[in-house]
């Protein structure tokens, strides 16, 4: 309550009120306020005032991303796990995740552990649907490596939902990979061209025993 005190015929005076939501709030509440003075009112009607206000509820979506094995050879498999999680403060519905595979790496399987999953091109969706405040859910995707490529890739994936995030630092994950050129051996023979006529001759030597 405001103590104001006096107030003289069409004077005003502001009355501010500040409030902090709490954590997990959704929906709409009013706040509703009223006046009184010692005085008769000739309208009672205007000394109540109420005021709806929506909360709009806000999430912490995160994603991390590892890979396996780093670095890998050319040709080998590549596996990403993707470790999704709701940091809160309310649930989260209509999670999505995305991941852009880059080049050099061919899809074998992708495996949500809740949801379902979409692949385009080399654009893999995972719809996993609703997450509870600090419940968390893994995406594990296996590839192979171009046998031809050797350098770094780099898999990008994000993650969102229906709510407002709280920070979009954390919705989105870069995984670089090192891929190593796979070694080769060569086999074959060096002989010494006596005659110099760049022609080989496999000579068979018989041993021939006297008694």
């Amino acid at each position: 309550s405001a103590n104001i005190g006096n107030l003289a015929v069409n004077q005003t005076v502001v009355v501010t009120v500040n409030v902090t939501v709490k954590p997990g709030t959704t929906g709409t509440f009013e706040n509703e306020a009223s006046v009184i003075g010692n005085e008769f009112e000739t309208n009672m009607s205007n000394n109540r005032d109420k005021v709806p206000t929506s909360i709009d509820p806000k999430i912490d979506l995160s994603i991390d991303k590892s890979d396996s094995p780093d670095p890998v050879s050319g040709g080998g498999d590549l596996t990403y796990t993707l470790l999704i999680k709701n940091n809160g403060p309310v649930n989260a519905t209509g999670v999505v995740v995305t991941d852009v595979l880059p080049g050099h790496l061919t899809l074998k399987t992708v495996t949500p552990a809740k949801g379902t999953s979409s692949v385009s091109g080399t654009t893999i969706t995972v719809n996993v649907g609703n997450l509870a405040v600090g419940e968390q859910t893994l995406v594990t995707v296996v590839t192979t490596v171009d046998p031809t490529f050797s350098g770094t890739i780099v898999n990008h994936a994000n993650v969102r939902g229906n709510e407002i995030e709280t920070t979009y630092v954390n919705n989105q994950d870069d995984e670089p990979t090192q891929v190593n050129t796979i070694l080769s051996s060569l086999a074959g023979c060096v002989y010494v061209d006596s005659d110099d006529d760049g022609v080989l001759v496999v000579l068979s030597r018989l041993d021939h025993r006297v008694s």
